[in-house]
């Protein structure tokens, strides 16, 4: 599957990024969409 596709769809579901996940995992916050500092 295309990158660009799986980007697509990530962002429709609303799933963050494996590198946003994990540091929202270090730093013990929630998913904030494209702001990790919220």
């Amino acid at each position: 599957v295309a990158r660009r596709t799986v980007t697509k769809y990530r962002k429709a579901l609303g799933i963050p990024s494996s590198r946003q996940r994990r540091d929202w995992t270090l730093n013990g916050k929630k998913p904030a969409d494209d702001d990790p500092d919220e």
